[in-house]
């Protein structure tokens, strides 16, 4: 029976979700989930997923009418009070576990045998509470203060996973995040790594501890403003020694000539040429894009809650849906390549990610609950089938203004959202 990867990982998920020590240690207290309810721990947590960006009554019907429970009355108050007994680190564990199920069956994408990362930040507006408030805080906007919160991601820029992620307060430092996320990282893999960083992450604690780790970085930096001895580099490729506190390190400084302008690398990369640090390099875009499809499409700050848990709980699970549709887009991506090949197409295409999370989201009670190995199959195939026919152009190099031509419109044509 030929294996497709969305299935393995659906089912990595499920496992871990009814296992009796998955419930252990994410239930809020032993009595949670001890009697007979309407809705088990399990279904507590894949009705959590079907109400994340809707309005929690019609994601409450949604999930019955998919299980065919047209008779069955559950409340918004029901709702509320399961949710609040599962601590929200349980989503954060089965989106790393969707993560690991992509990986199982090594088939996947790396550059000459290193997975490909990049860990970026972003800015996340919350509701503005009074209990978010104390514990995320705030900054200044307009006449009034919006709560924010930090958040920061491992990111495979090849294979579209979320490998870590955290949200905290908005004053946590990204670099504290960085270590936290290549520390977790080499704790569950030996797997050879290059990550990939913009201008706001070079300093040398963070080096040194990628070297300790034995991970390769690859990092923009300023060098107008960045170490002295980054600084007094004679030539546009050289090996420098940093020096602090009695302690060395010797990175790579290459300055490339991208766009008319000078660009300055820093990195523990050694044997690659100059051309393929700029490719490379380029790759980290894909992390901007993981933004902008989960902010601007996924509506990853559309919360259904007021509270910390509710918002964290909204946040690692719409990271997991992610990594589901990953698994789905990987399988019909590889399919679309090669019939593409077959027909000698001179255009590339891509799978329309967008439309992929919603074509998931609208299949995956059932594709869960079904306890056939086959009807998980055909689900799938169903999946990967609507995906191939929705496709986008791929266009390498293109550059467009990032200012919005309308900035008054609200929905603009070239951004729908993901049908949730």
């Amino acid at each position: 029976m030929k294996k497709y990867k969305l299935v393995n990982v659906v089912n990595k998920v499920i496992e871990l979700a009814k296992s009796d020590t998955f419930k252990e240690d994410y239930r809020m207290s032993k009595k949670d989930f001890t009697r007979n309810r309407k809705l088990s721990f399990f279904d507590n947590i894949m009705l959590i997923m079907q109400c994340s960006k809707c309005s929690i009554q019609s994601g409450i019907n949604m999930y019955l009418h998919s299980r065919n429970e047209y008779d069955m009355e559950y409340s918004k108050q029901a709702f509320s009070k399961g949710r609040h007994r599962i601590k929200p680190e349980a989503f954060k564990a089965l989106m790393e576990t969707a993560a690991q199920g992509f990986y199982d069956d090594n088939n996947f994408d790396t550059f000459d045998g290193y997975l490909l990362l990049s860990i970026d930040g972003s800015d996340y507006n919350l509701p503005n509470s009074p209990d978010l408030l104390e514990h995320f805080g705030s900054q200044p906007f307009k006449n009034h203060i919006q709560v924010q919160a930090q958040t920061s991601c491992l990111y495979d820029v090849l294979n579209g996973i979320v490998l870590e992620a955290e949200i905290e307060p908005y004053n946590t430092n990204e670099r504290t995040l960085a270590v936290t996320h290549l520390e977790n990282f080499r704790n569950k893999t030996k797997a050879k790594a290059i990550v990939l960083m913009d201008r706001g992450y070079p300093s040398f604690d963070l080096m040194y501890n990628m070297e300790k780790l034995k991970i390769n970085y690859l990092m923009r930096c300023n060098k107008d403003n960045f170490f002295r001895e980054v600084r007094d580099a004679k030539t546009e490729d050289e090996i420098i020694c940093i020096k602090r506190n009695g302690t060395e390190l010797n990175s790579r400084v290459v300055t490339i000539q991208i766009n008319e302008k000078a660009i300055t690398f820093i990195t523990n990369l050694t044997d690659i040429d100059t051309s393929v640090i700029e490719k490379l390099y380029h790759k980290r875009w894909n992390v901007e894009v993981l933004y902008n499809k989960l902010k601007n499409k996924m509506e990853i700050e559309n919360f259904s809650g007021l509270d910390e848990l509710c918002i964290k709980q909204d946040f690692y699970t719409t990271l997991l849906l992610s990594n589901m549709t990953a698994g789905a887009i990987f399988d019909s991506q590889k399919e679309l390549d090669k019939s593409s090949k077959k027909k000698k197409m001179s255009r590339e295409y891509r799978i329309n990610r967008t439309y992929a999370v919603s074509e998931l989201k609208m299949q995956l009670i059932e594709l869960v609950y079904t306890e056939s190995r086959l009807k998980q199959m055909r689900i799938s195939r169903h999946i990967r089938k609507a995906l191939k026919k929705n496709v986008i152009l791929y266009q390498p190099g293109r550059v467009n203004e990032r200012k919005r031509k309308y900035p008054c419109i609200k929905c603009p044509i070239n951004m729908k959202k993901t049908i949730l």
